[in-house]
């Protein structure tokens, strides 16, 4: 469990990363992220992260609803859903120092990549490509929004599709990533509560707690029907 002072640096990092979100429009989420694999294991600040980021983007989803483009989100969820499955096969949790290091190199890829590969969420496959890649990064370093903005800066949809499609796959992407770590660390949780019990209920009673008749028959000094101590 947390201490009061880890929870209260949780809650300050989710409402000043939720000003820069607004102001700027980017950055907050990979700087939420960072503040929280600094304070937490890897599958609690996924989950708290999925958490956080889900009620903005649902609800930036839910507002602008009517102009998501379904054809791009349809695309996007199948790649969602194979990337899912196959994390899934392997069961594969990354360490802290992998998903930060993930985490420090996502914002220069798109630097990296050569001018000719031209990522637009419009054209055909573009879309379930966008769902692997995304929902990949998602598993490992917890966001994907500047790989996400490469496949839609160069599309030819108009401002309210963009921030609408965006926000429905983002929502997506951690639903999924709430589903994955929180399933895959619930049986470990489990475990840590109950790992002591069996052994507890199963050890024998203590001397001073044990009966006359119980001390009698454990004694190995003392002989059944004469009480005399044996030899």
């Amino acid at each position: 469990m947390p201490s009061l002072a880890v929870l209260a640096a949780l809650a300050v990092s989710a409402l000043a990363t939720s000003f820069i979100s607004g102001i700027l429009g980017m950055a907050g989420g990979m700087i939420l992220m960072g503040v929280l694999l600094a304070l937490l294991t890897v599958p609690q600040a996924m989950v708290l992260h999925g958490v956080t980021q889900l009620a903005s983007n649902g609800w930036r989803a839910i507002l602008w609803r009517s102009s998501i483009d379904w054809r791009v989100f349809r695309g996007n969820a199948l790649g969602s859903l194979l990337a899912l499955a196959a994390f899934t096969a392997v069961q594969l949790v990354v360490s802290k120092p992998v998903a930060l290091v993930v985490l420090g190199i996502t914002p220069f890829v798109g630097l990296a990549l050569p001018e000719r590969l031209v990522l637009d969420v419009r054209k055909p496959g573009h879309p379930f490509a966008c769902g692997v890649v995304t929902t990949g990064l998602q598993l490992v370093a917890g966001v994907s929004g500047p790989i996400l903005d490469l496949f839609f800066v160069r599309s030819a949809m108009d401002r309210r599709a963009v921030v609408a499609t965006k926000a429905s796959t983002q929502s997506l992407g951690h639903i999924l990533k709430i589903l994955y770590f929180g399933v895959s660390s619930a049986p470990r949780s489990a475990a840590r509560w109950t790992s002591g019990w069996p052994r507890s209920w199963s050890r024998s009673p203590s001397p001073a707690r044990r009966s006359p008749a119980t001390c009698w028959s454990a004694s190995p000094t003392r002989r059944s029907g004469n009480g005399r101590a044996g030899r």
